[in-house]
């Protein structure tokens, strides 16, 4: 992963308060300055590979970044996995990237396919919850809760 000021520097382009799409489309090189980046970046990564010192220092750094990502997607069933699967996914197809196996629109969609289905998952388990608690509490109105298909579902109440 890139370091604090790679990182702070590209998310701060995307405006203030930007949201998990916005932050993780940042980091793909996607023009010649942040290709340039993900070179200097894959080159220090393997340095870091051989000094303990540095690949430690890295490693607490990604925790730190992977954690503010799970709590962007808190509702998720496992915010933690979902957001090292989209960081490894990120990592991976920036690598692709670089080296032009891929290109950067073809990474750009592949990683947003990813993260609609990780905020998916997060709003499906949240209305899950939603749903549970109004149960648990005994009501039977929690129309506003379920999506079209949901609603059509539920059972007519007796008249």
């Amino acid at each position: 992963m890139m370091g604090r000021i790679e990182l702070a520097a590209r998310v701060a382009t995307v405006g203030p308060d930007p949201g998990l799409r916005q932050i993780l489309i940042a980091l793909l090189p996607t023009d010649t300055d942040s290709a340039a980046d993900a070179r200097s970046l894959i080159g220090y990564l393997a340095f870091a590979s051989v000094r303990p010192q540095i690949a430690d220092t890295l490693a607490t750094n990604g925790r730190a970044f992977r954690d503010h990502i799970a709590t962007m997607i808190t509702p998720h069933p496992d915010p933690v996995t979902a957001a090292d699967t989209l960081l490894a996914l990120l990592d991976g197809l920036a690598l692709h990237v670089t080296v032009g196996q891929l290109p950067a629109d073809r990474a750009r969609t592949l990683l947003t396919t990813a993260i609609d289905g990780v905020l998916a998952e997060a709003e499906a388990a949240q209305r899950h919850r939603q749903r549970e608690a109004l149960a648990h509490l005994g009501q039977r109105d929690h129309e506003p809760f379920l999506t079209e298909d949901e609603r059509a579902a539920e059972p007519d109440e007796p008249g």
